[in-house]
C-alpha cells in the first residue's frame, strides 16, 4: 500500500517521535482524512529514505507522529538539470514550479529579464519565494521525491549568469538549431536550461548568453507557451540520458 507523505524539515529517527505543526494537521486530517492509528510516511529532504510513521494524536494545531522504521528509497534523477527561468506571470511560474519538481529538476534559478512585466522586487520576492518553496514540498510529497529543488531568484539575467557554474547549456530561442541536434560535452552531466520570459529575451540578453557558451536551440515550428517549454526541455534532456 502506498502511503500518503508529508514532508518535515526536522531530523527523522526510528523510534521517536515527531510533532507537526498546525498546516500539516490539517493537511492530514481534512485533506488526506486519516485517523490517529494511520500510517503515513515522512522525509525531511535531506535523506534518500522515507520514514514510516504512526498517527498517535490528531488536533487543530498540531500532530504526533511515531517512527516506526527508516524505508530506503530514491527517485531522485542521477543527472543534474537547473531551470533557469525568467519570470513571468505568477500563476505561470506557480505551475513551472510544481511540474519542474515533479519531472526531476535539482535547481529553479529565476530572474527579473528586461521585457519581464511584473518583476519581483524586496518585500513580494520574499513572500514568493515562501509561497514556491511550499509549492515544491507539495510537489515533492506527491511524486515521491526526497531531495527538494533549490531555489534562488536574481534581479537580472547578468547577476545570475555571474553565478553559474560549468555545465551543459542551452537557451530556448526560436530562430536557432532544433535541440535534436545538441550534442553534450563529454563526461558533463549537468544541464542548464534557460528559457525568457513570455516576450521572450531581448537581444542583448540573447548575446550575453551565448558569449557564456549558451547553444541555442529550439523545440520545433510551434511556438509554445512559458510553460510548456520549459517542461517540454527539461524532459527532452532527461530522455536524453534515460530518465524518462
Amino acid at each position: 500500500m502506498r502511503l500518503s507523505r508529508i514532508f518535515t524539515p526536522q531530523a527523522l529517527k526510528t523510534g521517536s517521535d515527531v510533532d507537526l505543526a498546525a498546516d500539516k494537521a490539517h493537511y492530514i486530517g481534512h485533506v488526506l482524512r486519516l485517523k490517529p492509528g494511520q500510517l503515513v510516511a515522512l522525509f525531511n529532504g535531506d535523506e534518500a529514505a522515507d520514514y514510516e510513521a504512526r498517527i498517535d494524536s490528531l488536533g487543530k494545531a498540531s500532530a504526533r507522529l511515531h517512527i516506526l522504521q527508516r524505508l530506503e528509497k530514491s527517485c531522485d534523477p542521477d543527472i543534474r538539470i537547473s531551470l533557469i527561468q525568467a519570470i513571468g506571470k505568477f500563476d505561470t511560474i506557480d505551475l513551472i514550479v510544481q511540474k519542474a519538481t515533479e519531472i526531476g529538476v535539482s535547481e529553479l534559478i529565476f530572474f527579473n529579464a528586461e521585457r519581464t512585466q511584473f518583476p519581483l522586487k524586496g518585500q513580494k520576492t520574499e513572500k514568493k519565494l515562501a509561497h514556491w518553496r511550499g509549492i515544491i514540498e507539495s510537489a515533492c510529497e506527491q511524486c515521491g521525491r526526497n531531495s527538494l529543488p533549490s531555489l534562488t531568484i536574481y534581479s537580472n539575467l547578468e547577476k545570475c549568469l555571474d553565478d553559474l557554474p560549468p555545465a551543459n547549456r542551452l537557451l530556448l530561442d526560436f530562430d536557432s538549431k532544433t535541440f535534436s541536434e545538441f550534442i553534450p560535452k563529454q563526461g558533463q552531466s549537468d544541464f542548464q536550461l534557460l528559457i525568457g520570459p513570455e516576450g521572450g529575451l531581448n537581444e542583448r540578453e540573447i548575446q550575453s548568453c551565448k558569449q557564456l557558451d549558451f547553444t541555442a536551440c529550439t523545440l520545433g515550428p510551434r511556438v509554445l507557451r512559458m510553460e510548456t517549454a520549459a517542461i517540454s526541455i527539461v524532459g527532452l534532456v532527461q530522455h536524453l540520458h534515460g530518465d524518462m
